[in-house]
């Protein structure tokens, strides 16, 4: 039997350079709201200003005369090579788990946290990603999958042997509950949440109040570091054109139930407009205290200002063994995040006649209206690289 891997998360862990530090037994996500005085501008620049703060940091790693290794991630390694080591499999499905009716449980009630099943194992054991979570992902709409695949392809260019993420995986984790558990103790957090707190989990986006007021993710640009690169967003602050195709027909079934125009925002009384007021971090806040509502623990690995999609790792040295690849790789994430900014952020909704003969290029969208095309992904399982299996799929619009 191989010897025990270790997960990338252990040498690569994911700092917060917000700057900003959630209190203690409070939902951690309403601290940097505080701090921003609940101004979508404000928020947003922390989220800009975390990822420029990483990248930089990622990009003296890469270059410095130091560098030593990248961090390849064992699990994905035999994988995709088995001939590493023969015995390493992909891993069994996992157990679909009853889900009860949820019941009625005190505010504030939890559930207790289960310890991860970390240790030696058998050693007759099969070796297996056994590192089993539950989460809410968040899936692309097709214009922003179309925009992922152009990335991936112009960051291939400059290094042909990392490992891609495949489009039907790509996925943004809007909340995490359990990360590297055992299928077992994934299934009674499963159960202890129950079937009506999971769909109202999986249709929030859907719901009127969130149609009105969606949550919006702007600005995409390529984030790095030694094990991986994404696609990452920052909320919008009210300023940015309109740019998504508009929602599919026929609408959501309460639509005639609804008086407001879809996506107006909700407005108090007297109160002047205030464009993207609700971020995509109030959804996060909202989606982590109605899991607690519902009476679990939210067990997260980090809680940064950050909205990605993994579009790639490494699985070897080949790109990166010398300092001119290393600078040829920095060098072309610099160059497709100048196309971004340049190219796609400013890019607003085509005219209802289409794009002008004035722009006959392809037109790639940086805007993500979440919930859009499908609602969250409930998910468990090994969810490393896209995978696991759907628990609920909530209402697109």
């Amino acid at each position: 039997m191989g010897s025990a891997l270790e997960s990338t998360d252990v040498r690569n862990k994911l700092e917060d350079l917000s700057g900003v530090v959630p209190k203690p037994g409070e939902n951690p996500y309403d601290a940097l709201i505080e701090a921003c005085d609940d101004d979508p501008a404000k928020i947003q620049e922390l989220y800009a200003a975390h990822r420029a703060r990483r990248n930089a940091q990622q990009r003296a790693r890469f270059l410095s005369p130091d560098f030593t290794e990248l961090i390849i991630d064992p699990y994905l390694l035999r994988l995709e090579n088995p001939a590493i080591e023969p015995g390493f499999v992909r891993p069994t499905p996992f157990p679909r788990t009853r889900v009860p009716p949820s019941r009625t449980r005190s505010r504030g009630a939890t559930h207790p946290r289960y310890p991860a099943a970390r240790g030696p194992q058998p050693a007759n054991a099969r070796q297996e990603d056994r590192r089993h979570c539950m989460t809410v992902w968040a899936r692309p709409p097709n214009h922003v999958l179309e925009l992922a695949e152009e990335v991936q392809r112009r960051l291939r260019a400059a290094a042909p042997h990392v490992w891609l993420m495949p489009a039907y995986r790509m996925h943004m984790t809007t909340l995490e509950l359990a990360f590297s558990r055992t299928a077992a103790e994934i299934s009674a957090l499963l159960a202890a949440l129950g079937r009506d707190a999971v769909r109202a989990l999986a249709d929030y986006t859907a719901t009127p109040a969130r149609r009105r007021a969606p949550a919006r993710l702007v600005r995409p640009f390529v984030s790095y570091d030694l094990s991986a690169f994404a696609l990452s967003f920052v909320p919008a602050s009210g300023h940015e054109p309109r740019a998504s195709p508009p929602p599919a027909q026929p609408g959501p079934l309460d639509d005639e139930h609804d008086d407001h125009h879809e996506g107006e925002p909700i407005q108090e009384p007297g109160q002047p407009p205030r464009p993207d007021r609700y971020t995509y971090h109030h959804l996060r806040r909202d989606l982590w205290a109605r899991a607690r509502a519902a009476g679990v623990a939210v067990d997260s690995r980090y809680v940064v200002p950050s909205a990605h999609v993994t579009l790639g790792r490494y699985l070897g040295d080949a790109d990166h063994a010398t300092a001119a690849q290393r600078r040829r790789w920095v060098d072309a994430i610099d160059e497709v995040n100048r196309w971004l900014e340049g190219e796609v952020w400013a890019v607003a909704a085509a005219p209802p006649g289409g794009a002008s003969p004035a722009a006959p290029r392809r037109r790639f969208v940086g805007e993500w209206i979440v919930g859009q095309e499908k609602g969250f992904d409930v998910r468990v399982g090994t969810l490393w690289y896209g995978g696991g299996r759907t628990v609920l799929l909530g209402e697109g619009f």
